[in-house]
């Protein structure tokens, strides 16, 4: 059984991926709907490499560009740029007013620092809590809590909610 067959038995419908997008080879990578018989693209995501040049230049010139020793070897450890520095972003296709809506409340959020996908309660696919706690009468999305960009950088398990293998 190919891959898209046991997707469509296990109801998925929506996917993201490199490889296997059945529709315009220009618009990879992405996330897709499936379809017949081609998948629909809805998003990709999108990097600013000018704003990322830009800022590495900027901080070489200023002096804030950190570089670490390591056995002989300096290597540069300034690569940690997310949608607050304008240099990762999303690109949308057509979706409905009010999930746009959401996604741009959300996205703010996470750009002034109010909301972190990385805080609250993380559970991995295989039950494993990351952070957080679970305890009676206390919300564990309250938590303060946020995962360490060392963390979130080393990531070698996927999300509770989210179907898929990391090879």
């Amino acid at each position: 059984m190919d891959f898209r067959a046991k997707w469509k038995q296990e109801g998925v419908s929506i996917y993201a991926d490199f490889e296997y997008a059945v529709g315009k080879q220009e618009e990879r990578p992405g996330l897709y709907r499936m379809g017949d018989p081609t998948d629909e693209h809805l998003g990709t995501p999108f990097y600013n490499w000018g704003k990322f040049y830009a800022t590495i230049v900027h901080s070489v010139l200023v002096g804030s560009w950190n570089l670490q020793e390591t056995t002989n070897k300096r290597r540069a450890m300034n690569y940690w740029f997310g949608l607050s520095t304008g240099v990762v972003d999303i690109c949308l296709k057509d979706i409905p007013y009010h999930t746009k809506k959401l996604l741009d409340f959300m996205r703010k959020g996470i750009i002034s620092g109010e909301f972190s996908p990385f805080s609250g309660e993380i559970r991995a696919r295989d039950g494993w809590l990351i952070q957080g706690e679970s305890l009676p009468g206390v919300d564990p999305n309250d938590s303060l809590e946020k995962m360490t960009p060392v963390k979130i950088i080393t990531m070698d398990w996927l999300y509770e909610n989210i179907e898929g293998e990391l090879k």
